[in-house]
């Protein structure tokens, strides 16, 4: 179950040998970018806290047979307990993402934009309970940054009172966006980006050729979910005539309709434009290279922009144009060096 993650072995150690000492602090932080692995990470330490041992076999003449030794705190991935934690259906280890909560609420998962205090009500009355089966209660709060401040001061009164035998794992992309009492109370582990070569076996799993795999890799900054997103924003363009003129105003017509994700998509797009132009630069001489470097001044500038609510649509505009001067295109954008 837990043997085909990818990376971060030293961080999965220490969590592995806290898990065995059984000195689990109330509260942690697993923070870095989206698509790192902190969300299996952190299942992957719950299964290896409530982790029976995997049976040696179906029992014999004397009844059942004794659990397989492991080394502790790694879960085996087929006892009953780590098996319910991989459905997600551990009555004491709980995944708490858009999808539980949009059940508890009665609503659509699509509008869970935040972690609400309704949810972290429920998670405080659950934890307050004994464990069902377990030794440990564990509740992995997804998206923890999108924690609302209502939510946050709720669930800062469990962490200043923690029940016993509970712990809490806040996976978060952005620490800053936690009130600070919050994080003084936890422990925290930094999951940096994946390397190139890890990130291309995610997505060789996924189903994508080695070639384009290794490409998006190499343009993912060690985040899976971003060379899957950036992927998809490649389909998007794969129709279009790069020869044309009005290529530019095409593009930022497919950036979507709703803000975030065209703001979102308009930063992928800035971020190839500068990967391929950064390319060029490496290899300029002269003139060229000046040239270059003015170019690459002109789409920092342009995702600084961005960041600072520019329109998506224009800011794509102005970085393709000025690119397309330089002669880099959208053609073959799947290729950094292009």
């Amino acid at each position: 179950m837990f043997k085909e993650i990818l990376g971060h072995e030293r961080e999965r150690a220490a969590l592995r040998a806290l898990a065995a000492s059984g000195r689990v602090p109330p509260a942690m932080i697993f923070y870095g970018q989206e698509g790192t692995g902190k969300r299996l990470a952190a299942m992957e330490f719950a299964a290896g806290l409530n982790c029976t041992g995997e049976p040696a076999d179906e029992g014999g003449l004397f009844g059942a047979a004794e659990p397989a030794p492991r080394e502790p705190g790694r879960a085996c991935g087929k006892c009953p307990s780590c098996l319910q934690l991989g459905k997600n259906i551990h009555p004491d280890c709980r995944l708490v993402d858009a999808a539980w909560q949009a059940h508890l609420l009665g609503e659509d998962e699509e509008k869970q934009r935040s972690v609400k205090i309704d949810t972290v009500r429920e998670l405080s009355r659950s934890a307050y309970s004994s464990p069902i089966l377990s030794p440990w209660k564990i509740f992995v709060i997804n998206d923890a940054s999108s924690m609302t401040v209502e939510a946050q001061n709720a669930i800062l009164k469990m962490l200043e009172e923690p029940p016993p035998d509970t712990a809490f794992i806040l996976i978060a992309s952005n620490r800053a966006s936690l009130l600070p009492t919050i994080l003084s109370r936890c422990h925290t582990v930094n999951f940096r980006g994946l390397a190139r070569r890890e990130v291309a076996e995610v997505l060789g799993r996924e189903g994508l050729e080695l070639a384009e795999a290794d490409n998006l890799a190499g343009l993912s900054f060690g985040s899976v979910k971003r060379a899957l997103d950036l992927r998809a924003v490649l389909e998007k363009l794969s129709d279009l005539n790069h020869l044309d003129p009005m290529a530019p105003f095409r593009v930022a017509d497919k950036l979507g309709r709703e803000l975030a994700t065209a703001r979102e998509t308009a930063r992928l797009i800035l971020n190839i434009l500068v990967t391929r132009s950064a390319a060029r630069w490496r290899t300029a001489e002269g003139p060229e290279k000046a040239s270059m470097t003015r170019l690459l001044d002109g789409l920092f500038e342009l995702k600084r922009c961005l960041g600072r609510n520019a329109s998506p649509s224009i800011t794509v505009e102005t970085a393709v144009m000025e690119c397309a001067r330089a002669g880099i295109s959208l053609r073959n954008l799947e290729r950094a060096d292009a």
